[in-house]
C-alpha cells in the first residue's frame, strides 16, 4: 500500500512538473523540415548561457542591464538554411518582420553576435514603455554583443519574441520590393535597397508587400519622395517627432552614426527609383 501511495505521488509530481513546464514561455525555431522548441527553463539551463551587460540600447535607452543569454547561432544548429533563405521573426503582439540570416547567425570574430536573452520569472526586466504599462521585453529578446561592430540598427532588436521561421528567398517571397532585374549590385539603388531591408522593412511595406502594418507603405499609393521635399524627408528620418508628433507614434529616428548621410542618400535614391516603377497592390 505504501508503495502504491509512493508511486501515485511520484506520478502526480511528474505530471505537475510536465504541466508547469508546458506552461512556460517557449521560443520556436521553424523551417520547412524541422521545428525546435525551447522552454525558458531549458534555455536557462544551457551550458552556453552567458551574462551580457548592455548599456543604453534602443529598447532600454539610458539603462544598464545584465542579461542571461545564449548565442542565437547555437540554437539554429541542426536547422538547414539555404544561402538565399530569409528568416522571419514573430513577436507575441503579432509584430513580425524579416531579419538577415548572415547578420543574426554571424559569429565571425570582430563582428556583432546575436543572442537570445531570457527573462527570469522572478527577475523581470524594466517596462519598455512605462507610461503605457508594465510590459517588458520578455520573455525572449534578441540582443547583440558588441552591437557597434556591425552597426546594428534599432530595428534589429525585436523583443517579446515568440520565434523565428526560415522561409524561401526574399526575392521569391517579396518580389515587388526589389529594384528592377539587372540593377547593378554596387549601384546607389541596390545599396539603398539593402538599407531599406535592414532598417525599414520590419515596419514598412513596399508596393503592398511585407509582414507589418505598423507603418505606412513606402510606395503605395505614393512614395514619400513625391509629397516631401528631400530636406524634409531627411529631417523626418533623422527625427520624426521634430516634424510630427502623436501619442502612439512608434517611429524612432536615425542618428548620423547609425545612418550616415551617404547611406541616407542611397535610401532616398532607392525610394525615388521605386516610385518610377510602382507596382499596384494585389
Amino acid at each position: 500500500m505504501n508503495w502504491l501511495i509512493f508511486l501515485s505521488v511520484g506520478l502526480l509530481s511528474s505530471d505537475m512538473s510536465f504541466a508547469a513546464k508546458s506552461h512556460e514561455p517557449q521560443l520556436t525555431l521553424r523551417s520547412q523540415n524541422r521545428t525546435l522548441v525551447f522552454s525558458r527553463s531549458e534555455l536557462l539551463a544551457r551550458p552556453d548561457l552567458e551574462k551580457i551587460k548592455l548599456n543604453d540600447i534602443p529598447t532600454y535607452p539610458g539603462k544598464k542591464i545584465e542579461y542571461l543569454a545564449v548565442p542565437l547561432f547555437h540554437l539554429f544548429e541542426g536547422i538547414s538554411i539555404k544561402s538565399d533563405a530569409t528568416i522571419q521573426f514573430r513577436c507575441l503582439d503579432g509584430f513580425s518582420g524579416p531579419v538577415i540570416p548572415e547578420r543574426i547567425l554571424d559569429h565571425t570574430p570582430g563582428r556583432s553576435i546575436a543572442y537570445i536573452a531570457i527573462e527570469k520569472e522572478d527577475a523581470p526586466w524594466p517596462a519598455v514603455h512605462p507610461e503605457q504599462g508594465p510590459s517588458t521585453a520578455g520573455p525572449f529578446f534578441l540582443i547583440w554583443k558588441n552591437p557597434s561592430l556591425s552597426r546594428i540598427d534599432k530595428e534589429e532588436w525585436p523583443y517579446q519574441l515568440e520565434g523565428f521561421e526560415v522561409q524561401g528567398s526574399l526575392r521569391s517571397t517579396f518580389p515587388k520590393i526589389f529594384p528592377p532585374q539587372g540593377t547593378p549590385e554596387q549601384s546607389a539603388e541596390m545599396r539603398g535597397f539593402k538599407i531599406f531591408q535592414r532598417s525599414c522593412f520590419s515596419c514598412h511595406k513596399m508596393n503592398g508587400q511585407g509582414l507589418s502594418d505598423f507603418a505606412p507603405d513606402l510606395n503605395f499609393p505614393k512614395s514619400p519622395t513625391e509629397y516631401y521635399t528631400e530636406p524634409t524627408l531627411r529631417s523626418l528620418i533623422r527625427n520624426p517627432q521634430s516634424l510630427r508628433k502623436w501619442k502612439n507614434d512608434k517611429m524612432l529616428g536615425f542618428s548620423k552614426s547609425e545612418l550616415p548621410d551617404s547611406d541616407l542618400s542611397d535610401l532616398i535614391y532607392y525610394l525615388k527609383s521605386m516610385s518610377k516603377s510602382r507596382s499596384q497592390k494585389e
